[in-house]
């Protein structure tokens, strides 16, 4: 009888806030200006964002957008964005205890799947994020994105495995009901301690 780490053969994690954490204040006090909360911003620019993470518009025009729907000037979405950018640099941290989770999990094919903007994606490439995966996956340079399911079945294609041979990672949960949708075992994310327990559950480690 096969045991569930012969059955599994992929691991697939997120990066935003599951490896990299983005501290919602490096957004927060910025887009407050537009909207009451950042959910709100968030709420009535997701298509736009959706669009930037796909690669189809630049985060300048995300921004312009959002700024022409709130009333904002140009000029002062400008600066926003220059301040963005800079809080972004400055507040974004590796986790370090997933990263050491994920140094123990080389004797399967790993994968990151990651919803990001070119911006962002640079930052995470010279931290060296993508260098711990053997196949990495960017919506901004793959033109697809979460949760729609081209973009799940696009990773496991460059795995090489089933659904049910993978197991995903991701801190949100419309993004794991879609890869549980698909057959893959799902971890919705909240902490290393966390992950460790729940891959240890699974046999996993």
């Amino acid at each position: 009888m096969s045991s569930r780490r012969d059955m599994f053969k992929a691991i697939i994690f997120d990066v935003g806030n599951v490896i990299m954490m983005h501290p919602e204040r490096i957004y927060g006090s910025i887009t407050a200006k537009y909207a009451k909360t950042h959910r709100t911003f968030l709420k009535k620019t997701r298509h736009d964002f959706l669009l930037c993470q796909k690669g189809r518009i630049s985060y300048m025009e995300y921004f312009r957008r959002a700024a022409k729907k709130f009333g904002i000037s140009h000029q002062k979405m400008k600066k926003d964005v220059a301040a963005v950018h800079k809080a972004f640099d400055e507040h974004v941290t590796i986790n370090e205890e997933v990263v050491g989770i994920i140094k123990r999990l080389n004797s399967y094919k790993l994968a990151c799947l990651t919803n990001t903007i070119p911006e962002h994606y640079n930052h995470h490439k010279k931290e060296q994020v993508y260098s711990l995966f053997k196949i990495a996956v960017i919506s901004c340079k793959v033109g697809m994105a979460k949760p729609y399911k081209n973009i799940y079945r696009y990773t496991l294609k460059k795995l090489g495995v089933k659904a049910g041979e993978a197991v995903f990672i991701d801190d949100n949960p419309d993004f794991v009901r879609t890869a549980k949708s698909l057959g893959m075992k799902t971890i919705l994310f909240k902490d290393a301690a966390q992950l460790k327990r729940d891959l240890t559950k699974l046999k996993v480690i």
